[in-house]
């Protein structure tokens, strides 16, 4: 049988989130994935360095999904950013949801390492970037060196309420 010739990105996210999801991890090598799925070895490397990347790829992909579709609606862009933040949560929940049974999967197989999350965390640039965009109000405080240091804090602490809704939402029932 030919070899499939033209294979885009996202059709390495589905043979590798059905791979995972039949076999109960993923894929031991690239040449095994390809193999499976009919395709050419070197068609992966157009997108890819490695396996590992991809994992973390499928998040950012959520991620872009979830800003994609918030972008394309006339209503985001009126919203305040305390809704564009909800919005953003409940957006991207949701995202993660169509594919629960693989995010779950490799949530709970990363949770008893010492790395929890750290897949997720490729998209904390990305998410942080987005954050800046919502003109969350600070207090106003005239030295530079604190103002600096409460927005330090504060990306952190809207990257930490994410996690915990992570947490939240693996442990919903």
């Amino acid at each position: 049988m030919a070899r499939k010739k033209n294979i885009t990105k996202q059709d390495i996210y589905s043979f590798y989130m059905e791979y995972y999801l039949e076999n109960g991890e993923a894929p031991k090598t690239v040449y095994q994935l390809a193999k499976r799925y009919n395709f050419d070895e070197t068609k992966f490397y157009e997108f890819f360095g490695k396996l590992k990347a991809v994992e973390k790829s499928i998040f950012e992909s959520f991620f872009d999904q979830t800003l994609n579709l918030l972008e394309g609606s006339e209503e985001f862009a009126t919203f305040d950013g305390r809704n564009k933040l909800l919005t953003f949560f409940y957006t991207f929940f949701e995202m993660l949801t169509a594919n629960r049974s693989y995010v779950l999967s490799v949530l709970e197989r990363d949770r008893k390492s010492p790395q929890y999350l750290k897949t997720v965390s490729s998209i904390k640039p990305k998410y942080l970037e987005f954050i800046k965009t919502l003109d969350i109000e600070k207090l106003d405080v005239k030295d530079a060196r604190i103002e600096k240091i409460m927005g330090r804090s504060m990306d952190e602490s809207l990257w930490i309420q994410l996690v915990l809704c992570f947490k939240l939402w693996m442990d919903d029932d």
